[in-house]
């Protein structure tokens, strides 16, 4: 798990403010599977202060982007 330091450096944004779309190639986008039954989730919009409502399937088609289980037991 990267620390704050190591989140801003490679994403440019601060922890609770890294938008699931319009990262870094290299940075893999994973959508919970849980997501996917809601119509609409609110994602970071850039800012610990800001949010926007996207479709879960619009995130999962980003490119690179995967479904995956990513609770915790």
């Amino acid at each position: 798990m990267p620390n704050a330091e190591q989140v801003r450096n490679y994403t440019s944004f601060v922890i609770g403010g890294v938008p699931p779309i319009s990262l870094n190639d290299a940075m893999p986008v994973i959508v919970d599977e849980d997501l996917t039954s809601c119509p609409v989730v609110y994602a970071a919009a850039g800012t610990s202060n800001h949010n926007f409502a996207i479709a879960p399937s619009a995130s999962s088609n980003s490119p690179g982007a995967r479904v995956a289980d990513l609770k915790i037991d």
